[in-house]
């Protein structure tokens, strides 16, 4: 699967605590060793997120396993789609 944002777009975000979470949407959160990543969230519980990228080969919770709500710092609401050049 070829990966939904490229290099090249702008996102608008939301940062907490200014929105709700549910599962498709796409967060921003802060995962060590890895810094910042932006993931879709695929399944939703109290206190933890599952999420995952779009790329077969992405790094997310199939490899680093769920991350806590506390770590979600934005929520992406807008995507800029860019020519690629």
């Amino acid at each position: 699967m070829s990966p939904f944002f490229s290099d090249k777009d702008y996102v608008i975000a939301l940062r907490r605590p200014f929105f709700k979470l549910k599962k498709g949407d796409i967060v921003l959160f802060e995962k060590e060793p890895y810094g910042k990543l932006m993931k879709r969230i695929i399944n939703l519980e109290p206190d933890l997120i599952e999420v995952h990228g779009h790329n077969d080969n992405s790094v997310d919770s199939r490899f680093f396993g769920r991350i806590s709500r506390s770590s979600v710092f934005a929520k992406v609401i807008y995507r800029i789609k860019r020519n690629k050049t």
